[in-house]
Formats: structure tokens, C-alpha cells, sequence
């Protein structure tokens, strides 16, 4: 049987980047094998072609950080190994929990951090209770954090749902276009810097925003697009699902989730509805076809579509993996 465990030290020799800011998915999509059902043969086979594109990770002299020096090296990329390290250390000392509940409160400023990547790995890391692939998590997380301004006007409240807030903004993408950055981070940077943001209302007028509702405009917003970014909404929504019971007060967490699906939204140029897809809930074709793409977006958002499934009930799910597959 294959487990998480015997893949540790394979995750652990790789960085947490390549070619200039791609996210290294090889822990998280391995995961999403494992949970699929895939053999030792069919993962070997996708690390073996993935890690072709990889950087080896570099181990420097380094030593343990106090939490104002960690704090110094928010943004700081090149600084990784060395926040890497520290939090191995107090993962180790002090327990995964403790560690979590000092420093999600900050990472969680920024959550689409490296569009999301950096949380959808701890969300990996966590249901899988694999320590080492937290503290990468966390440290890839700090080191490139990026938190985004509301606009101006952020106590102004919209009235209706988060659905009817986003059918609201549809209108409005034009006017942030174009955005031709290479990764996602700068494409939600850019969003901000254009006029027009100021004078948006984003802020929703519920009481009750709750992760599930954002979960099912992320879902919508990849049915109907097939967009690239809708996709790591919904596998970011699952994993930010995880990180909640670590935060004192999720609320402030869960709206800045919100910014960040709202930012993602706005820097894609609307696109014509996609034919729907045909649904099957023949899930051992999903997870046998998710396993011979060798893709790892494709195997993660059928990992997570079919968790959400289960969870939920909610067929759109399928609907959505089936339509990458």
C-alpha cells in the first residue's frame, strides 16, 4: 500500500519554486495520487517527469529565527531555507498545532500568496499530518506573503448575496484589462492599481459570509469559464477550509479569502459561457482518467472536486473535474 510517508524525503529536496516564481506542485499533486488511488508505479512515473522541470532545493548554513527575525522576512524569497528551517524547529519544539495557531493569523493576510499555493499545500500537508511538509508550507508562505487593499470605499456594503456580487461585477472585468502578467500574484496586484478598483463595492452585505457559499461562486466561475484561476479557487477553498480550526477568529480570515477570490475574478477577461459538460458519477473512470493525465492541476482539482463531493453532495463538483479531464 502506498502511503504519504515513504514520500517525505522526496518532497523535502526539491524548492519551493521554479523558472522564476512557479509554484513546485509535486508534494500536493503525489498526495492527490495517493488519495486517488494511484499504484507506486503510476507515481513514479509523474515524479519522475515532473521533477525534470524542478530546481534542487539548496541548504545553507542556517540557524533558528526568533519570531520578529521571521517576521523581518516576509517577502523575502531568498530567505526560504532559512525560515524553512526554523519552523522544522518549532514544529518540533512547541507542536504543529501551537505553531499554526501563532502564525496562520498572519499568513492568512494574504492567502492567495503565490496564487494560493503556498496554502493549498499545508492543506496537503495538514490532512495528511506530514510536519516536515508544514513547515514548508509555512515558510514558502511567509517568505512571498502578499496581502491586497480593500478599495476606498470598503465600508460601503453590498445588499444582495456573494452570487448577486459577483453577477454585479461581471460588467465591470473590462475595465481591468488587459492584465498580461506571467503569474496570478501580479495579476491581482495589477487589479488594485487601476482607478476604477476604488470606487468598487466588494465588501458583502451578509453577516454570515461563510467559506461554503465563496466554495460555490469559485465552482460556478469554473464551470462556466474553464478559467485557469477559477481552478486554484476552488483547490484553494478547500485547503483555506482546513486552516480555520487553527484561527481564533476566522471571520477577518474568511473575508480576506473573500478579497482574494473577488481580485482573482476581476483580472481574468470575461469569456463566453463553455458548453456544459456531461456529468458521470462513475468515479473510479474520474480517478483512473485524473491518474493518466500526468497532469498535476488535473489530479488535484480531482483529488479536491471529489472530496467536496462527498462532503457536500454537490454533483456540480464532478461536473467541474470532469470538465479539466
Amino acid at each position: 500500500m502506498v502511503t504519504a510517508v515513504q514520500y517525505e524525503s522526496v518532497f523535502s529536496q526539491w524548492a519551493p519554486d521554479h523558472h522564476n516564481g512557479l509554484s513546485n506542485h509535486l508534494p500536493m499533486a503525489i498526495l492527490a495520487l495517493i488519495r486517488l488511488g494511484a499504484n507506486e508505479q503510476d507515481i513514479e512515473e509523474f515524479s519522475k517527469l515532473y521533477c525534470r522541470q524542478l530546481d534542487p532545493l539548496q541548504e545553507i548554513p542556517a540557524q533558528i529565527l526568533t519570531k520578529q527575525e521571521l517576521l523581518s522576512l516576509i517577502g523575502k524569497g531568498e530567505k526560504f531555507y532559512q525560515v524553512q528551517f526554523t519552523f522544522d524547529h518549532l514544529i518540533q519544539k512547541n507542536g504543529a498545532e501551537d505553531t499554526l495557531r501563532t502564525w496562520l493569523p498572519i499568513l492568512c493576510t494574504g492567502p492567495s500568496t503565490r496564487a494560493f499555493h503556498p496554502l493549498i499545500r499545508l492543506g496537503y500537508a495538514l490532512q495528511f499530518q506530514l510536519n516536515s511538509e508544514v513547515a514548508h508550507a509555512l515558510a514558502d508562505w511567509l517568505v512571498h506573503l502578499v496581502s491586497y487593499p480593500w478599495p476606498n470605499n470598503h465600508h460601503s456594503s453590498h445588499p444582495g448575496s456573494l452570487e448577486s456580487l459577483i453577477s454585479d461585477l461581471q460588467n465591470k472585468r473590462q475595465s481591468f484589462q488587459p492584465i498580461t502578467h506571467r503569474l496570478i500574484d501580479d495579476e491581482l496586484r495589477a487589479v488594485t492599481l487601476f482607478p476604477e478598483y476604488q470606487s468598487l463595492v466588494l465588501q458583502p452585505g451578509t453577516s454570515d459570509l461563510n467559506l461554503a457559499d465563496m466554495q460555490k461562486v469559485a465552482l460556478s466561475w469554473y464551470i462556466q469559464s474553464h478559467d485557469f484561476c477559477a481552478l486554484h479557487a476552488i483547490t484553494g477553498g478547500y485547503a483555506f477550509n482546513m486552516t480555520i480550526p487553527y484561527l481564533e477568529n476566522p471571520y477577518f480570515a474568511i473575508k480576506t479569502f473573500w478579497l482574494s477570490l473577488v481580485l482573482a475574478y476581476l483580472s481574468r477577461s470575461p469569456v463566453d459561457t463553455k458548453e456544459k459538460t456531461s456529468i458521470s458519477t462513475d468515479l473510479s473512470t474520474l480517478k483512473s482518467k485524473a491518474i493518466a493525465s500526468m497532469d498535476a492541476h488535473t489530479i488535484k482539482l480531482a483529488d479536491i472536486c471529489l472530496q467536496q463531493y462527498e462532503m457536500t453532495g454537490d454533483i456540480k463538483y464532478l461536473e467541474a473535474a470532469w470538465t479539466r479531464i
